[in-house]
């Protein structure tokens, strides 16, 4: 029986380890906290799809996402995603789902340690081939590594693995969120749902408070590429300049956090070693929400080992290739727009929004990973109205034509392992995301 073990119990690592062990794999889960303290300390909005795509009960608690705006610096137009109920996205605690899915592993054979750290990787002159736990080496045939953004595992594998070893500073949010009290007498504005504020102040931040309950709200702060606690505190102070019903007291949270917000992984396997969810950059890379991502990365992962009965690396392959093909490939153009929106000037960022160059539609899909095209009439209108600021018009449509360029070629990823056409495709990708 192939031994396989999961390093880190985060969504995808969660579900891949339940598919596995239903399918007859000797499957360990090697997790640094205990059960009560697993995933971030938050509530997240999830596709309500997932849920029954992959025979997930839905936790206890969860409700329904409300309508929600986007805004720009320093103005007070908003793109509205006004949503019948039923197509909004479940508001879930992410810490109930992960439990919940633990149950559902280890209901379905697999071990969970908890409260232990995994030390390092083991190698061999062909792969990954063990882990160290406590001093001694373990033996498996496949490592899954569901460690985070910064994983160590990942760090560690040879060059010649071809695999991205930490991301750039500027595709990681650096995040701090909370639920807070809230003030009684002050009343909550009157918007739909939430309002979400896209580069804060004219920073590279997105920040929201919003009443998730009658007695408390919730609060976020993410900066790509770094946010001091000096920067912390005066957004923060800003924050609650425009959110006066906002208390003081934390009730829950407050930590801060690292989110990727980049394309996934161009090789997210190698000989004995395959990530997952936030290792392998799964989350959609303007928001940082990639549970949903993660959970159907962790079924095909262990439905193809299952399907294929391998661990094989041309195995652990197909498992990239049909991810990339049903999920991954949108992430690059997405990235690519999330490059000029935290990089572009306040003032174009404001007639972007203030012009409807982009509809609510269009801005709140390129938000939440959903891709739709505009008719030529469409785009020419768009690039008139672009036209009429210079860094705009050079800015936008540069970074929509490389993305779309990006995701022509991640869907032209190579079907078979054939290691000459894989690093000749990734050089290509990585070379058009540049």
């Amino acid at each position: 029986m192939k031994k396989i073990i999961v390093i880190g119990a985060g969504h995808g690592g969660m579900q891949a380890a339940e598919v596995l062990a239903e399918g007859g794999f000797d499957v360990t889960v090697y997790e640094k906290n205990d059960i009560e303290h697993l995933s971030r300390d938050r509530w997240d909005t999830i596709e309500t799809a997932v849920f029954e795509e992959l025979d997930i009960p839905v936790p206890e608690g969860t409700f329904k996402d409300g309508c929600c705006a986007f805004t720009a610096p320093f103005s007070d137009k908003q793109l509205v995603l006004d949503l019948p109920e039923e197509k909004r996205d479940w508001t879930v605690d992410r810490r109930v789902l992960a439990a919940q899915l633990a149950d559902k592993a280890i209901n379905a054979g697999a071990e969970f340690i908890f409260e232990k750290t995994v030390e390092r990787l083991v190698f061999d002159n062909t792969g990954v081939i063990g882990v160290v736990v406590d001093g001694k080496e373990i033996p498996c045939d496949l490592v899954i590594d569901a460690s985070g953004v910064f994983s160590p595992f990942r760090a560690s594998l040879p060059e010649r693995f071809r695999v991205t070893k930490q991301p750039d500073k500027e595709d990681v949010f650096y995040t701090w969120d909370a639920f807070l009290t809230s003030n009684p007498d002050i009343k909550y504005p009157d918007y739909y749902g939430f309002l979400m504020h896209l580069k804060y102040k004219g920073e590279k931040c997105v920040a929201w408070c919003v009443e998730e309950f009658e007695d408390k709200c919730a609060a976020f702060i993410g900066k790509a590429g770094g946010m001091s606690k000096e920067e912390f505190d005066r957004l923060f102070a800003e924050l609650k300049k425009d959110y006066p019903f906002m208390g003081d007291k934390i009730l829950r949270g407050g930590k801060f956090q690292n989110i990727p917000i980049r394309y996934p992984l161009t090789r997210m396997v190698a000989d004995g070693y395959a990530a997952v969810g936030d290792s392998a950059f799964m989350t959609i890379p303007l928001i940082g929400c990639g549970v949903a991502n993660a959970l159907r990365a962790g079924r095909i992962l262990g439905e193809k080992i299952v399907e294929e009965k391998s661990v094989s690396v041309e195995t652990l392959w197909h498992y990239q290739v049909e991810y990339y093909q049903k999920i991954g490939a949108p992430c690059f153009l997405i990235d690519c727009v999330k490059r000029f929106l935290l990089n572009a000037n306040n003032d174009e960022l404001k007639y972007l929004f203030e012009s409807d160059i982009i509809s609510n539609d269009e801005l709140s899909g390129i938000l939440n990973g959903k891709i739709s095209f505009v008719s030529l009439s469409e785009l020419i209108g768009k690039i008139r109205k672009a036209h009429k600021i210079k860094g705009l018009f050079g800015g936008l449509f540069k970074s929509v034509f490389k993305g779309l360029g990006a995701m022509k070629t991640a869907v032209s990823i190579p079907k078979e392992y054939n290691p000459l056409k894989i690093a000749k495709w990734q050089l290509k990708l990585e070379e058009t995301m540049k």
